[in-house]
């Protein structure tokens, strides 16, 4: 084969697998949690400081957001016409916004180098939406195939579970190993939260939209995602669901059947009573269910949440319009200890970070996005369903949660508020075509 022939090869090798990717992005995305055990596990407990800082920061899917960012421009991305399609208004608030993150670079109280941070995260984050539009609206065929992508989500979060169940029974429940910190994949045990929260809300929506679409799978994966979520501690994403279902029964019949609720509320019934036969390790980690016995309803039931809120608002009050700028907390606040990195509620985030000014332009943005995904989008009723779903439940878990200081929780929200607009901007093309 002469060079001519070897280029030619490589250029059809290189299109295949761009194809490919651009077909299959949004598997890569829902994988994350397996990626994590792969390559961010120690038996030991020891760490390299890649492995460290890839594990407290969520890095693998921040660098599968850049990936997709890249991938995009390689797809034809053009941010310009990005910008020109959007409303004035929505456009305003997108750079007041932005410079309000670039403002924070220049606050004399802000830590530089976490302030660098914080704004090339969110950059990122921003690019991301923009890739993910792209990619959306590039051909019908991937919308189509996004309900038939949908399972990897739910399986990838119960392997990355079996997983981690398997490691503390092979290290011994008595080992004495530090699980709240060095359990495989994740940097805290209570982050294995943001990966079930989205699974199981998923697998919910999926057999109430479709639901003779593969239900035994979907069942058995939401039994195994309830049984881990539960056994590994993790309390959040419970009140994220019970929102979110309470949220979506009044806007959707389907999550209204009983059969619906007499099959899922069983199917999750079963997962919480598996999480109690299982063995835990001694500690106040694990058993989600045993922690909502034995703690009662006073502060221990927070987990010392109301006085990081409580603070967080005396700290607000100081600078309350522009803020302290990202990933500042950790060192701003004293409760914080200069270890916890956000006030582990959404709403105080994002105003302790940009303030009243740059947090009301973000919550707008929000605003806009949930408006049009599921109130002005012609998406189908399926579609809109499992989004609202996803997005109710990762929403309800940010108010006693800082999930969305993590690139995952983002990108998942992201995706799942995008899915109904470019699919209803499908069906209205099509429509005009039509006419």
């Amino acid at each position: 084969m002469n060079w001519h022939e070897r280029r030619k090869s490589t250029g059809a090798h290189f299109a295949v697998m761009m194809d490919w990717l651009v077909a299959n992005w949004l598997v890569l995305l829902f994988c994350i949690p397996v990626i994590h055990i792969l390559f961010l596990s120690s038996f030991d407990g020891e760490f390299t400081r890649w492995q460290f800082a890839a594990r407290l920061f969520f890095l693998p899917t921040l660098l599968l957001e850049i990936g997709v960012f890249i991938l995009a421009v390689a797809a034809g991305l053009n941010l310009s016409r990005l910008l020109k399609d959007m409303s004035p208004i929505t456009r305003a608030l997108l750079f007041g916004w932005l410079g309000v993150l670039v403002s924070s670079l220049f606050n004399a109280d802000a830590v530089l180098g976490l302030a660098i941070r914080g704004l090339s995260f969110w950059v990122v984050h921003v690019l991301f939406l923009a890739a993910a539009i792209h990619l959306m609206r590039l051909d019908r065929s991937n919308l189509v195939r996004i309900p038939s992508l949908l399972v990897a989500m739910p399986l990838a979060a119960s392997l990355a579970g079996l997983a981690i169940l398997v490691f503390v029974y092979w290290t011994g429940l008595n080992s004495g190993f530090r699980w709240n910190e060095d359990i495989p994949g994740y940097n805290n045990l209570r982050h294995t939260g943001y990966m079930f929260a989205p699974a199981i809300a998923l697998g919910l929506a999926h057999v109430a939209a479709w639901p003779h679409k593969s239900p035994r799978t979907h069942f058995f994966l939401l039994f195994v995602n309830t049984t881990i979520m539960l056994w590994l501690g993790s309390r959040g994403p419970v009140l994220g669901i019970i929102f979110a279902s309470a949220l979506c029964a009044v806007f959707f019949p389907e999550m209204r059947r009983l059969l619906f609720w007499w099959r899922s509320m069983g199917t999750m019934a079963l997962g919480a009573v598996a999480s109690v036969i299982l063995p835990i390790p001694d500690g106040p980690y694990f058993g989600a269910i045993q922690r909502f016995w034995l703690k009662g309803v006073n502060d221990e039931m927070t987990s010392g949440r109301s006085d990081l809120w409580a603070e967080s608002l005396d700290l607000i009050s100081h600078k309350p319009l522009f803020g302290y700028g990202a990933h500042q907390y950790q060192f701003v606040s004293e409760k914080a200890m200069g270890m916890l990195k956000h006030p582990h509620q959404s709403l105080l985030q994002f105003i302790f970070d940009w303030g009243l000014v740059g947090g009301s332009m973000f919550l707008s943005l929000l605003a806009i996005l949930l408006f049009k995904a599921f109130f002005a989008s012609q998406a189908s009723t399926s579609t809109k369903l499992v989004s609202a779903m996803v997005v109710a439940t990762l929403l309800g878990y940010s108010f006693v949660d800082g999930i969305y200081f993590y690139p995952l929780t983002i990108a998942i929200t992201a995706v799942f508020l995008l899915w109904p607009i470019v699919e209803g901007e499908s069906i209205q093309r099509n429509d005009l075509q039509e006419d």
